[in-house]
This record gives structure tokens, C-alpha cells and sequence, in this order.
């Protein structure tokens, strides 16, 4: 049930709805929690295999990936993120009732993928746009409907031959779910079901598959896509036969890809931090590209820039192993053809996520992945590959009410974490509405509440600051009023040692925001502190920062002015030549936006 609900919160996030992502978490940390707890009860072993090692080592590297993290805090949540489906496939493979469970996320997955067809219809017909369901755009609704209809394409082969209606009705619901695919309209899901189809169709050929099953379910697929075809007037047939020129079909992806490209090389090994690709892009970023600029558009890529090397070979390994594995499945002779087709169509529906995030961000879909999650599990346990059999009660070094104890302990702290979080954002947010309606003292209290909660987030910090700042400058005119004294006086001080205690703060969480450094340097030398403001502002020289960056100037112009009042004429210089190239390079920058528009 943990598991469901995990499932139905997560299409309420798109990378926006904080409070349904740390409910999934919640969720999920606690039903690990629980498998874990069972698994000390049991007498019966927990196979473990080299794909749920890496899966832990792939997992470990991300949170270990946060201490050179140009945002911790940021990275601390994408971590969470993107281990979605390790968490998943934990829980089901350390699980006492594994068919249950897999049986009941089944159904509640595709009584989610009928409703999102559903709503796609609605979205196509009625409000006559590209289809996307409950998710962020059509491709990822595309993967998330792919993987169930290679789900249900190996149940079709295992059913017992006297269910017919069982069968007719899962034929019925495989041509809804690939009629939604067609309409979707996206090249990059075509060509992965199509790869991956006829690796299956391949395979289950190779396993002397039922014959007639293979027809019927190649009948299905293709009279979806002919359906599709009449529906759009050719409209299917047309995009798809952009692939044939692959220059000009992908050249969306290549612009961003380029940018990424020069990112890896800035930043080759280690990494710039996970969740901090959008921060870093702008410079990157081709005048002729049109995405909102939050994710690469190929996972591989991102996670390359943000994780490192290290963690790309990681899921190198991993998928290879995955693929040895299944190799040896197929291979192997003491299995049943059952259950070889039923590993067919698992690894099938992987392979054509693998694929398509190669053009887009499934990795950091929830649904796509708890469903991607449960499947990896599945397919682990029914491969044919060595397995170590582990009995938890008789491992335990420490005797087993410790361990339960620490177990329990481990749970309410992480998913106090994610309590505290949740409180954090909602006074941020209670904050951000008092600060519009000027009511002070309420949105100082929200921020200051906010920052204790959760002490590595940074936007109630600078919001605060910058709060006090106005604050101050209304009192140095004479005209405070009652409410904005009184906080003052709540701060422990009046005007200077306010504002610094908050800036300084504030730096100290985010040193890299130059943004915030330049506001409170200004406010510095505002205040007859030029020695200070510019010690505050030569700080923050030491940092790397992609000097093709616009906003950098206004901080680069007020550094280079109070190096030459207090005498660095050559430090000035220095910057006011940085200047003058990013101002030169934005030049350009605007001269080929202008020829585009006018081309």
C-alpha cells in the first residue's frame, strides 16, 4: 500500500509540487523501512546479485557525490530524486510476498496508465493539444505507457490458454495504450518501441514463442499505429519519416547537446553537484535553443556533468551487467519458456527507457521510474544469473533488537528530514506572501523559521537579508514605522549588524550566489564601508564562475570600483576587461538571435 500511494503522489510532481515528492519519499522510505524490519523476523534468505550491489555503490556514490557539491542542498534533494527507483527495487527484492506485491503495483499501474489515456484522450480531442497526461510533457507520458505495454505483451504469453476473456481484455487495453502512444506524436518513443519490439519479437522467435500469440500481438500494435495513422491524416507516417534525415530531426537535441559537451569539459571528472545542471547552463546555452534550459534532454549527459565520470561508468557497468544477465537467462536450459518470456518483455520495456533517455529525462520521472523500479526487480529475480543467499537474523553481528532499534531510528530521522523540509518550504512560501502585502515582522519570522528548519537552504536567507536591507534604508530616511522597529529591536540590534549577521549568513551557506554577495557589498559601501564591502566582494573572487555570464557584470563593475578607491588600479583594469569581453561576447550573442528571427 506504501507502494501505491508512493505511486500517486508521484504523478502530482514535475519538479515543482515539493510537498508530493517528499510524500513519495515518505512513502518509500518507510515501506523500506518495513521489508527491512520483516526481514529480520524471517527465517528465509534474500538473494542478493552483482545488479542490487551496484545498484548500492551507484546509489552511494550520488550522496557521497554532495560534499564537493557547488549547492548541497540542492543536491541532497536530486539524490533523493534519482535513487527513486534503487529504493523500489530494494523494497521489492528484500519483500516476503514478492508476487503479491508485484501483482498489486501492476494493477494500480495500470489503472493509472488507463486514466492517464484517459485524460490524453480528452487532451487530444476536446482540447485539441499533444497529449500528456499528468506528466511534465508528452515524451515522458510516452516512456511511462511504453514499459506497460511490453508488461502486458509478455502477460499475453504466460496466461493459460482457457482465458480468453482475461486475454481479450488485455488485447483490448494493449491497443488503447499504443493508440495513446501514436497520438503522442513523439519520434524519440517511436523509435524505441520499435527497437525494442523487434527485440522482443526477435527473441520470443528464437524461444519457439506461441505463434499465433506472436500474430495476434503484432496485429494489435500495428492496427493501433494504422488507426493513428487515419486519425492524424498521415500525421503519424510524416514524423516519423523526419528520422530519415537524423541532421535536421534532432537538431533541437544537438544545440543543447553541444552546450553539454562543453560543460563535460569544464567540468570532466567530479562533477558540478547534482540538481545544479539549470544553474551552470546559461552561459552554455546556444542563443538558438528554445528549452527551458532544466534538463539536458539525455540523461547520460546531465548526470555526467553533475555526478561525475564515475557515475556515468557506473550505469555503464550496471546496464551491461543487466544484459550479460539476460543473455544468460536466455541461455540457460532449466528454465521455463514462461518465464524466459516474461524476463524477455521486462528486459524489452527497459531497453526502450534506456533508449529514449538518450533524447530526453526519464530518469527523473517518479512514476516512470517506481514502475521502471519494480520491473528491474522482477527481472533480477527471475534471471538465472548467481545469487548470494543471505539470512539476515544470522548476519547480524549486533543482536537483532539493536538492529530493529537502528533500523527505526535511521527511518524517523529521514523521514523527519523530509518533515522538515516540507515545514521549511511552507513558511518560505508564507514568507514570500506577508513580504507582498508589506507586512514585515510576519514574513522576517516566516524566513527565520523557515532557515532553522532546514539550515542549508538558502532562499529564506537572502530573502531575509534582503528584507533588512530595505528595513535599514527606510530608517535611515526617518520614516520607520512601529511593526519594522519593533523587528529590529526583536533582531537583537538596529540597522548594520543586522543585515550583516544576515548576509554573512547567507554567504556562508551559498558563497557561489554572487547575486547576494554584490547586494550586500553594495550595501556595504553604501554605508561608508568601502574596506569592508570590498573584502566582502574580493571573497568571492576565488570562486570559479563561466565568465560569459551577463549577470556577472554588475558584481565585476562594483569590485572593480572599489579596487581603484583603495588603490588595485591594476585589479580594476583586469576586471573592466572581463567586462568588456562578456558584454562583446552578449553582443554576438543578440546579433545571431536577431538574424534567426528575421531568417
Amino acid at each position: 500500500m506504501l507502494l501505491v500511494l508512493a505511486l500517486l503522489f508521484s504523478f502530482f510532481f514535475n519538479g515543482q509540487n515539493i510537498y508530493a515528492f517528499l510524500v513519495t519519499q515518505i512513502c518509500l522510505i518507510l515501506a523500506l523501512v518495513a521489508v527491512l524490519y520483516f526481514a529480520s523476523l524471517s527465517k528465509d534468505s534474500i538473494e542478493i546479485s552483482t545488479v542490487i550491489f551496484l545498484l548500492m555503490i551507484i546509489v552511494l556514490w550520488m550522496f557521497v557525490s554532495i560534499l564537493w557539491s557547488r549547492i548541497p542542498y540542492l543536491s541532497i534533494i536530486t539524490a533523493w530524486w534519482l535513487v527513486v527507483a534503487a529504493l523500489v527495487c530494494w523494497i521489492y527484492i528484500l519483500a516476503p510476498q514478492k508476487k503479491s506485491i508485484y501483482k498489486i503495483l501492476l494493477g494500480a499501474v495500470f489503472v493509472s496508465g488507463f486514466i492517464q489515456g484517459l485524460l490524453a484522450l480528452y487532451q487530444f480531442f476536446i482540447q485539441e493539444i499533444l497529449p500528456n497526461g499528468f506528466f511534465l510533457y508528452k515524451n515522458l507520458l510516452g516512456s511511462f505507457l511504453v514499459l506497460q505495454v511490453f508488461v502486458l505483451s509478455g502477460l499475453l504469453f504466460i496466461l493459460p490458454e482457457e482465458k480468453n476473456r482475461t486475454r481479450y481484455l488485455l488485447l483490448s487495453f494493449l491497443f488503447f495504450l499504443t493508440f495513446i502512444v501514436g497520438i503522442i506524436s513523439s519520434r524519440g518513443v517511436y523509435l524505441s518501441l520499435f527497437v525494442s519490439m523487434v527485440l522482443f519479437f526477435g527473441i520470443a522467435h528464437y524461444l519457439q514463442a506461441n505463434r499465433r500469440s506472436l500474430a495476434t500481438l503484432l496485429v494489435t500494435l500495428v492496427l493501433a499505429f494504422v488507426c493513428v495513422e487515419l486519425l492524424t491524416l498521415s500525421g503519424l507516417s510524416q514524423r516519423v519519416m523526419t528520422l530519415a534525415d537524423p541532421h535536421s530531426a534532432g537538431t533541437s537535441r544537438f544545440l543543447i547537446w553541444q552546450g553539454c559537451l562543453e560543460m563535460i569539459r569544464d567540468y570532466p571528472l567530479w562533477g558540478t553537484g547534482l540538481g545544479t545542471y539549470w544553474l551552470l547552463w546559461p552561459p552554455y546555452r546556444n542563443p538558438l535553443d528554445t528549452s527551458g534550459g532544466y534538463f539536458a534532454h539525455n540523461d547520460y549527459l546531465q548526470l555526467w556533468i553533475e555526478g561525475g565520470l564515475p557515475l556515468v561508468l557506473l550505469i555503464m557497468v550496471i546496464m551491461s551487467v543487466i544484459a550479460v544477465s539476460f543473455y544468460q537467462t536466455m541461455k540457460a536450459n532449466d528454465l521455463s519458456q514462461a518465464r524466459k518470456i516474461e524476463a524477455l518483455s521486462l528486459f524489452a520495456g527497459l531497453f526502450a527507457l534506456t533508449i529514449h533517455t538518450f533524447f530526453d529525462f526519464n530518469f527523473y520521472s517518479l512514476p516512470t521510474m517506481i514502475l521502471a523500479g519494480v520491473m528491474l526487480g522482477r527481472l533480477d529475480l527471475l534471471s538465472a544469473t548467481k545469487k548470494w543467499h543471505l539470512v539476515l537474523r544470522e548476519k547480524l553481528k549486533i543482536s537483532v533488537s539493536v538492529y530493529r532499534f537502528c533500523l527505526l531510528l535511521s527511518g524517523l530521522i529521514i523521514v523527519s528530514f523530509f518533515v522538515f523540509i516540507a515545514l521549511s518550504n511552507y513558511y518560505f512560501e508564507k514568507g514570500n506572501k506577508l513580504f507582498l502585502k508589506i507586512e514585515h515582522a510576519g514574513a522576517a519570522r516566516s524566513y527565520d523559521i523557515s532557515s532553522k528548519l532546514w539550515s542549508s537552504y538558502d532562499r529564506p536567507l537572502y530573502m531575509n537579508a534582503s528584507l533588512l536591507v530595505g528595513l535599514v534604508k527606510t530608517g535611515d530616511k526617518g520614516d520607520w514605522n512601529g511593526i519594522n522597529r519593533r523587528l529590529l529591536e526583536e533582531a537583537n540590534g538596529a540597522g548594520i549588524p543586522v543585515v550583516k549577521r544576515a548576509f554573512e549568513k547567507a554567504l556562508k551557506v551559498d558563497p557561489l550566489f554572487f547575486q547576494g554577495r554584490t547586494e550586500y557589498g553594495r550595501y556595504l559601501a553604501q554605508s561608508g564601508q568601502s574596506r569592508k564591502a570590498l573584502t566582502v566582494l574580493e571573497e568571492g573572487m576565488v570562486h570559479f564562475y563561466t565568465e560569459t555570464d551577463t549577470a556577472l557584470i554588475p558584481y565585476y563593475q562594483l569590485t572593480s570600483i572599489l579596487r581603484r578607491q583603495n588603490g588595485d588600479e591594476k585589479g580594476a583594469k583586469a576586471l573592466e576587461e572581463k567586462i568588456a569581453t562578456i558584454k562583446e561576447q552578449s553582443r554576438k550573442e543578440r546579433s545571431i538571435r536577431q538574424r534567426d528571427w528575421l531568417f
